[in-house]
């Protein structure tokens, strides 16, 4: 690709990260910063999983205090655009990766990743894509200046879905969450929080780690409750809420990066896929290749009022390492934790994500429970056990008429077998759509979508009375 000029809104960004720490604090704003610490700090703490302890908000644990009062400022301040892309994840779950992928996506048109100059090249993907809740809303004024960067802005949260401030679903902006295996996560963490305490502070034992996690006590954890929040949301809201995982993402990194790409609105053309601009996407965001640039071996940033080496934003990036450290019991225990608490949610993390999931397709095919009904209705009496009759064509496949294996065959009920002789006619009736109509009593409608209506309530899914004419 041929070099081309920045455009206007990373020459902002790039002054804004330049001097952010040097802009100056009004006699307001610094009593509005005490006011929200004072307003938001709460007496439920644990010592949790890191050198400092863990403070409860609204059910949910933060590093205290400048994390919090980052969350806190950016829920009172934030006013997200319709055209904004937040990322969002628990922390160590391949953040920086994701971040460095959406940025050089978005931006391919105008940035050339030939260019010396790139971002990504010369700034910690944290820079491209800053946190709202531990960067910017962390400084008095925010830094950098957000509402000076155009549309689309790609920011950044670790928040759960819960506390993310209230602009962001009512802008209906798209939202990113990142999900991983919550043993690999919390590997990661531990060796994090051990690179990059204090010198005067002792290493925290991977005992102890565990223990905080099963307790929920993580920053902005508990992990399950984080990750289903924002599961269900991509279930309510699949056009507005993307949840990934960080294993189909390491698994296929072309596949997952063009879902992306095409979930905010800028997907690679066939032009673009032939020219193997996707393939130096991956490339320029790799693992390696991030690693090996001087701004993330020697840089420094300022996260939660607390300046962290850029290096110690990346360790080793595989699926499944967390089996180097943890013992079987300790991973037992995390799974059963995790399982029990996502229980009913239709969210897993099992240890089948360690190696990948098979990736086969499942097709389910939904029906009017009261057309499902009535047809079943009239199965159930057409197909009596005691009648013998012959195969009726099946599908138009007249070659299939005829054969012994159709007429009499047996089948395993639960665990008895019973021979069952059945004509195939009876698996065809009308297949029409509201056919119930002409059985079923308003009674017995009312009944039927009052059950159905109370057991799917919450789910996102529903069957109504529209499904009768065609929804």
């Amino acid at each position: 690709m041929e070099k081309k000029n920045a455009p206007l809104w990373w020459l902002l960004l790039k002054m804004f990260i330049i001097t952010r720490t040097n802009i100056p604090t009004t006699e307001n704003q610094e009593e509005e910063q005490q006011q929200e610490e004072e307003e938001y700090q709460e007496p439920s703490l644990d010592e949790g999983l890191l050198y400092v302890p863990l403070i409860n908000h609204q059910g949910f644990w933060f590093p205290h205090p400048g994390f919090l009062q980052g969350v806190t400022a950016a829920q009172r301040h934030f006013v997200a655009r319709s055209t904004d892309v937040i990322v969002t994840s628990a922390p160590k779950s391949g953040t920086v990766w994701l971040k460095a992928l959406l940025f050089a996506t978005v931006n391919r048109k105008h940035l050339s990743f030939s260019d010396d100059d790139h971002p990504l090249l010369n700034l910690n993907p944290h820079d491209c894509v800053p946190f709202l809740d531990s960067q910017v809303y962390t400084k008095t004024p925010p830094s950098p200046d957000i509402e000076a960067l155009p549309s689309p802005r790609l920011l950044a949260m670790h928040v759960p879905y819960p506390l993310l401030p209230i602009s962001i679903p009512e802008s209906g902006c798209k939202i990113i969450y990142l999900s991983r295996d919550p043993k690999d996560s919390l590997v990661s963490l531990w060796h994090f929080i051990n690179a990059a305490k204090q010198e005067t502070s002792e290493p925290l034992p991977l005992d102890r780690a565990v223990e905080s996690f099963v307790r929920g006590a993580t920053p902005y954890g508990p992990f399950w409750d984080q990750a289903m929040g924002y599961y269900k949301e991509s279930l309510k809201n699949p056009e507005r809420v993307l949840f990934i995982r960080y294993e189909a993402l390491h698994k296929d990194p072309f596949g997952e990066l063009k879902r992306l790409a095409k979930f905010v609105g800028c997907p690679f053309t066939e032009e673009e896929e032939r020219e193997g601009v996707v393939g130096e996407i991956v490339e320029m965001c790799g693992f390696e290749r991030l690693v090996g640039l001087e701004v993330n071996k020697r840089g420094k940033m300022e996260m939660g009022k607390v300046e962290v080496e850029n290096r110690l934003f990346f360790r080793k990036g595989r699926v499944g390492d967390w089996e180097n450290y943890l013992t079987e019991e300790m991973a037992e225990r995390v799974e059963r934790v995790v399982e029990e608490r996502l229980r009913g949610s239709g969210l897993s993390f099992g240890s089948s994500t360690v190696s990948g999931e098979s990736g086969c397709k499942i097709v389910y095919l939904s029906r009017d429970p009261k057309d499902s009904f009535v047809s079943l209705w009239h199965f159930i009496n057409a197909a009596k056990p005691d009648v013998v009759g012959e195969i009726v064509e099946m599908c138009g496949f007249e070659m299939l008429v005829g054969l012994e294996v159709y007429k009499r065959g047996k089948m395993e009920m639960g665990e008895v077998e019973v021979e069952v002789e059945v004509e195939n006619r009876v698996f065809f009736r009308k297949e029409r759509v509201g056919d119930w109509e002409n059985y079923l009593t308003e009674e017995m409608v009312e009944r039927v979508e009052r059950v159905v209506e109370e057991r799917l309530r919450g789910s996102g899914l529903s069957f109504g009375s529209s499904t009768v004419s065609g929804a």
